[in-house]
């Protein structure tokens, strides 16, 4: 069901509704800004790739009510994971811009934010870069995916065979899902999981080209230090997200994009 209206009209928690606008479109899902009366809303709808992805939308729901609880996220106020149609409570505020993560305030800030959010209870599905990988390359259908896959599984499975920590995971942190509030907010958790911590810190230095001293700044912030160690740890996970974020851009790349203007607190 693509139609806005009639998606609303399917369901009785949003009667009265009416659509503000359409905040994104692609093959993935599309989203509008709707006006609820008390409240605005953002409707998430899912498109034909999103269960061939194997987005866990049961596991979202779960990620959800830890990080708005804590002020970090979104709050869920109604969903149906088996349809794939999520209603979040509008957040508003400014999305962050690629330069404000070349800001040494703005980057302290967000490594503090990331601190907060990987304290929390572990909640939704446990990541598996490996799992995910063959679920792309699959789609993509050729050898040169499945040796991609392959690789994103070794490096791991080297990797998350490390005793480190399992926490809640962003997965997607670019400077888009970024909100400008006090605290800062996070948006579109659907790739969230519990995992590594480094790969969230990986997602934000790789996505934004992100120098030596940026990178420090967001260490120490999260952490308190800047160690070889962790210098060492950061790359090795960058590397894996470069492969499985290829993955993903070449599926992806695969199907039209509907594009729509991206609005603040999408």
């Amino acid at each position: 069901m693509s139609d806005v209206h009639a998606v609303i009209g399917d369901i009785p928690e949003l009667t009265g509704a009416t659509v503000v606008r359409q905040l994104s479109g692609g093959p993935v899902n599309r989203s509008w800004l709707l006006d609820a009366g008390d409240a605005q809303l953002v409707l998430r709808v899912d498109g034909p790739l999103a269960a061939r992805l194997g987005l866990d939308r049961r596991g979202e729901l779960a990620v959800l009510d830890a990080v708005s609880a804590a002020g970090i996220g979104p709050e869920a106020v109604w969903a149906d994971p088996e349809r794939g149609w999520l209603a979040t409570r509008y957040v508003p505020g400014q999305h962050w811009e690629r330069d404000d993560l070349k800001d040494q305030a703005g980057i302290e800030r967000l490594g503090k934010t990331l601190q907060h959010l990987h304290a929390l209870p572990p909640a939704g599905p446990r990541f598996d870069p490996g799992r995910i990988a063959h679920v792309y390359a699959e789609q993509l259908g050729t050898e040169t995916a499945k040796q991609l896959a392959d690789d994103v599984e070794s490096r791991a499975g080297e990797l998350y065979g490390d005793a480190g920590p399992v926490v809640i995971c962003h997965n997607d942190l670019l400077s888009a899902n970024i909100i400008e509030t006090e605290p800062l907010v996070f948006i579109d958790w659907e790739y969230a999981a519990t995992g590594d911590p480094y790969f969230d810190l990986a997602v934000i230095v790789r996505e934004h080209g992100m120098t030596k001293p940026e990178t420090r700044w967001l260490l120490e912030a999260w952490s308190g230090s800047c160690t070889p160690e962790q210098r060492s740890r950061l790359e090795a996970f960058g590397q894996l997200y470069d492969r499985l974020a290829g993955l993903w851009r070449l599926v992806v790349g695969r199907l039209p994009v509907e594009k729509a203007p991206t609005e603040p607190g999408s």
